[in-house]
């Protein structure tokens, strides 16, 4: 996508068979009108074509880059416009639309200057839209590792957070469409209640409940696809998303144990690869830390032994090692780091 740094032309494209034109999704009374999602596709003619798909990537990797996106940066921000661009109209005015037609091709300038007219709505809207999924996101995968949520599966999670801010979601993903309630876990009548607390206490004393999906309806903008991939992607429960530790952005894995992602980050080196000569230079350290504590217990221990009438060394002994194990056992349960550990035992 290089290739948008150029003064080119961008052909706004859509199919053949398609029974209506862009205009027609703006200006549509019925959901029927409108046509599906379209993506950017970057051929070797140097030119943009914005084509129908008419499948949603299982693996979620639009909800990535959503999530990722700078929208601050105004050149990230146009990318990502440029994509989705039949889902942005709904900004534009009648004006500008119609100043475009179908099939024909329009320089780089053009669409760009259309942008920047919108940009500021359009930034401010993907923005907040940016927080909601993310938040969303963060709970069903538990990355801010909330123990109440520990143990449930994800799509429990998807449940718990959809059924107690559906509002605020369901507001953000319509996105001035009308959607009929689908894509989502059907509702429990069993529930007394519908707060996060509510529910997190219903999953705990049903542990084994499983929860029946509904994909009673469809959604043809950007947001709407978006969550209808998310959900999709809770559903086929072979992956997960996360935070990468050293970058802070979202990636998708298939091991819950890998914490760094695969961008680059500095030269050719990317996260994971940084992750890894962290994880080394840590497990030296750690390494080091043990040495330490393992010296200190065998010095109280000896002492102990060469000084069996001084009661003041054994309860110090005792003390010392009961504290010590407790910390390793935190340390091993991540609630607590070596880091830590080392500066307990200098004290």
């Amino acid at each position: 996508m290089n290739k948008l740094e150029y003064d080119e032309p961008i052909n706004i494209f859509v199919s053949t068979n398609e029974e209506f034109t862009h205009k027609a999704f703006l200006y549509g009374k019925t959901k029927s009108s409108k046509p599906g999602y379209y993506d950017l596709k970057d051929g070797d003619t140097g030119y943009f074509t914005i084509d129908t798909i008419t499948n949603i990537q299982p693996l979620c990797s639009e909800l990535i880059s959503f999530l990722n996106c700078d929208f601050d940066n105004f050149n990230e921000c146009f990318m990502w416009f440029t994509k989705f661009l039949t889902s942005y109209i709904i900004y534009i005015g009648e004006e500008d639309i119609n100043k475009f037609e179908i099939n024909k091709f329009y320089s780089f300038s053009k669409v760009k200057n259309l942008f920047k007219k919108y940009y500021e709505e359009i930034k401010k809207d993907s923005k907040h839209g940016q927080e909601i999924l993310s938040k969303f996101v963060d709970y069903i995968f538990n990355l801010n590792n909330i123990k109440e949520i520990n143990d449930f599966s994800t799509k429990i999670r998807f449940y718990i957070y959809y059924n107690s801010h559906f509002k605020e979601l369901d507001r953000f993903i319509n996105n001035h469409f009308s959607m009929p309630q689908g894509f989502s876990f059907r509702t429990i009548s069993d529930i007394k209640g519908n707060t996060e607390k509510d529910l997190i206490k219903f999953f705990k004393s049903k542990f084994c409940y499983e929860i029946e999906p509904n994909y009673s309806t469809n959604n043809e903008n950007i947001y709407g696809i978006l969550y209808v991939t998310l959900f999709q992607f809770v559903l086929n429960n072979k992956y997960l998303i996360k935070k990468c530790k050293n970058c802070g952005k979202y990636f998708i894995t298939d091991n819950p144990r890998i914490n760094y992602c695969n961008n680059l980050f500095k030269g050719k080196q990317t996260c994971r690869d940084i992750g890894n000569q962290i994880a080394q230079r840590i497990k030296q350290e750690n390494e080091i830390v043990y040495g330490k504590y393992r010296k200190i217990y065998a010095k109280k221990a000896m002492l102990v032994k060469r000084n069996p009438d001084i009661e003041v060394y054994k309860i110090d002994y005792e003390n010392w090692k009961k504290e010590a194990k407790e910390f390793m056992d935190a340390i091993r349960s991540n609630e607590k780091t070596y880091k830590e550990f080392d500066k307990w035992l200098d004290k």
